[in-house]
């Protein structure tokens, strides 16, 4: 029968093709009355119920309706969920066997015995070649956010993953709306009592966003409110060949349509969603997508001596009401593991510990000397009755499967990561930052090492004047020097001898900077040398401050510790560092070109809308170029930037989501002038210590990656822009115009 026709070199998990699929999985999803179930009213032929306790204090109130006659029983359950709608995608954003159960072992509590996911139908070429053992399978994101699509493998005792080729599916896919996901999943649960058995379910799982929706927001201006759908079709397990917990279990799930509904809240987009839950048994196998599967011919004795009785099918039914509850439960373990913790074994954190008061109800531990804990977000010390123990998920670099630890976090803490916003955050964002290796495989390549450098050149040739012209050839000669002198600095002593002979070799003296007879043919000369020196780091030598954990407690206002940019941080050489500011004058350097012309380069290398570099001074950071002009000579609020975090340590500092990290969500910048992304390098002094004194960094609206060679190309004019600096301050004490 065509319909059950299989991938035989794939060896099929299914028993259906995926054009069936597809027909089956649309027909469910027609089947529930979204359009009704989502109007505020609810109608009158629904009973309303008392709504399942819940275990956790955090979470909201559920509206429970029931509905029952003498063709099917049906679930309804409404909720005012606190996150966003990108979290509640990722929730279900289940790529491999093991990330599924972590989510559904959450969701289900004890019951859940365990689970996989069968079959994956290959929609718009994210399933992996025919003989491939890994599956890759995602929920869909949003069309705003991008994030780099990876397979892992599924690894199970003797099976994988089905999954079809490309023009096997090429018939479901045209039917599915677009950007659907179709997998078929299975599920065991426990007894519900001694005398009873294991429950064993599949299901059919289509899901896709749903068209946006016109609506008027509080100052009546229209919008368009996202959303997206999750429909379980329940499958016969005999259907379906997986790895089954209980050889024993009851076959469940005949008859049975389960819905999900998320759609963005118009009060408050971006913080809250509504979730509407909509789940049916049919009695008699009434739907028509029910018929589709169950009535073709496939429906064995067997099955239907294994059937649960109408009562244990509808408890499963209310049970799945609590999925709702312990959604929040993922969202928020995940918006931990966003968030950098506090080293405590760093002498910083520890002098916190060491406190007397806890930090958020200030009560004496003296009295309560059993009960002082410590917040592994803030590093402070806190009593057992204002901090409780989360769950937190994180993931190792370059991996996908997820690690789940406890840790205990303040009260104070909580509420500021809830306050976060985490629209745009991805599953790979629950990893460290890190620096991604360049791509040369045509379609995405990396921006080459140099090329902004040496584009900019040309541009500067060409189009401007004199003087700006002579301020671009001094910076280009600041880079050629510092590639050309050998162990200048750490990274140059460090740096493989391969690299070392190539710059060595470079005809420094064909290259004349200062000639205002620029012609062409020495253009081309220098830009060619640039390409040359400026090699990219290998992918080892890329480090990032603060990845893992940060060396410095996190301290909150006085007044309202949950409102407001944090308290800067203070690095143990402070005074040392505002010494040197103030005996090189750093703060009035006035206006110095060639810094204009590196955050010119710096902006366009990591296509940012802004750079600047800057002087963090003692309560104050000053802007010293910009390539927004009206930022240059300006003094800001220390604890209203980013840089102040920068300057506690000597490495770069990385934060590709702003909105979503306790540090900065709070600031101006990411506040009312919605800056999402910050790179910034260290601006070091030139005594013995190397002192950081302030940082070149970029900024901009939207989150990006950093790769290895715009690293280098940063490190590179974070090198120049510090002799720049020390060069200009050394004019001015000696009243000398730098030319």
């Amino acid at each position: 029968m065509a319909d059950r026709a299989g991938d035989a070199a794939g060896g099929r998990n299914v028993r259906w093709s995926d054009r069936r699929l597809a027909t089956m999985a649309l027909d469910a999803e027609r089947s529930i009355a979204w359009e009704t179930l989502r109007r505020a009213h609810v109608p009158s032929h629904w009973s309303r119920r008392k709504g399942a306790a819940s275990s956790s204090a955090r979470s909201n109130s559920i509206a429970l309706f029931t509905r029952e006659d003498t063709q099917s029983f049906a679930v309804l359950a409404k909720a005012q969920l606190p996150c966003s709608l990108q979290e509640l995608r990722l929730v279900f954003d289940a790529r491999t066997s093991e990330q599924f159960r972590d989510v559904m072992q959450t969701l289900c509590q004890r019951e859940f015995l365990g689970g996989e996911l069968v079959h994956v139908v290959a929609i718009n070429g994210t399933a992996p070649t025919p003989h491939s053992s890994s599956a890759s399978f995602r929920y869909p994101r949003p069309s705003s956010t991008s994030s780099s699509s990876s397979s892992s493998t599924a690894r199970r005792t003797s099976r994988t993953v089905s999954t079809t080729s490309e023009g096997v599916s090429n018939a479901a896919v045209a039917l599915l709306p677009q950007g659907s996901d179709l997998v078929v999943t299975a599920l065991t649960f426990d007894k519900a009592n001694v005398f009873a058995r294991n429950e064993e379910w599949c299901f059919l799982d289509l899901s896709h966003n749903l068209d946006p929706q016109d609506h008027d927001d509080r100052s009546h201006k229209k919008t368009k409110k996202q959303a997206f759908t999750k429909t379980m079709l329940a499958l016969s397990p005999s259907d379906c060949s997986y790895n089954r917990v209980s050889t024993t279990a009851a076959a469940h799930g005949h008859d049975v349509v389960v819905g999900f509904l998320c759609e963005e809240d118009e009060r408050d987009a971006g913080r809250t969603s509504r979730f509407i839950f909509s789940a049916e048994h049919f009695y008699h196998g009434g739907n028509g997508a029910l018929n589709q599967s169950h009535h073709g011919g496939h429906r064995k004795r067997s099955d239907s001596d294994a059937m649960a009785s109408v009562r244990i099918v509808n408890a499963r039914l209310l049970k799945m009401v609590q999925w709702i509850y312990h959604l929040s439960v993922v969202v928020r373990r995940r918006r931990l593991g966003i968030q950098v913790l506090a080293d405590r074994r760093l002498a910083g954190a520890n002098a916190m510990m060491n406190k007397t008061k806890c930090v958020c109800c200030h009560r004496s531990f003296l009295l309560l000397a059993r009960q002082k804990k410590t917040c592994a977000l803030c590093g402070h010390a806190v009593c057992a009755n204002c901090s409780e123990i989360e769950a937190r998920e994180t993931r190792a670099a370059f991996h996908e499967r997820s690690k789940i630890d406890s840790v205990r976090v303040c009260d104070t803490c909580m509420v500021r990561v809830d306050q976060c916003r985490y629209a745009h955050v991805t599953l790979e964002d629950l990893g460290p930052d890190k620096v991604v290796a360049d791509d040369y495989d045509g379609r995405t390549r990396a921006t080459t090492t140099g090329a902004a450098l040496t584009d900019l050149l040309q541009e500067t040739m060409q189009h401007a004047s004199a003087s700006r012209k002579a301020s671009a050839l001094s910076v280009i000669k600041y880079l050629v020097d510092q590639e050309q002198e050998q162990g200048h600095n750490n990274s140059d002593e460090h740096r493989p001898a391969s690299t070392a002979r190539r710059q060595s070799v470079v005809p420094h003296n064909k290259i004349l900077l200062t000639d205002p007879t620029f012609d062409r043919e020495r253009l081309t000369m220098l830009q060619s040398t640039i390409a040359e020196t400026v090699a990219p780091l290998p992918l080892a030598e890329c480090a990032l401050a603060n990845t893992e954990t940060r060396n410095y407690p996190l301290t909150y206002p006085k007044q309202d510790a949950t409102k407001g940019a944090i308290l800067y941080p203070v690095p143990r050489n402070e005074a040392t560092r505002l010494e040197l500011i103030e005996k090189q004058q750093l703060l009035s350097l006035g206006n110095v070109p060639e810094l204009d012309i590196i955050c010119s380069i710096a902006s366009k290398e990591l296509a940012c809308s802004g750079s600047m570099v800057t002087i963090v001074a003692d309560d104050t950071f000053h802007v010293i170029a910009s390539t927004v002009e009206a930022h240059i000579g300006q003094s800001f609020p220390r604890n209203q930037g980013f840089c102040h975090q920068t300057i506690m340590g000597d490495q770069p500092l990385l934060v590709r989501h702003t909105r979503a990290d306790v540090r900065f969500a709070q600031i101006i910048p990411v506040a009312d002038m919605n800056v999402q992304f910050y790179c910034g390098f260290p601006l070091f002094a030139t005594d013995e210590n190397r002192t950081v004194i302030g940082s070149m960094c970029c900024v901009d609206h939207e989150s990006r990656e950093l790769t290895q060679s715009q690293y280098t190309v940063m490190q590179k004019l974070a090198q120049t822009a510090s002799k720049v600096v020390q060069r200009a301050a050394a004019a001015k004490q000696n009243h000398v115009v730098v030319l």
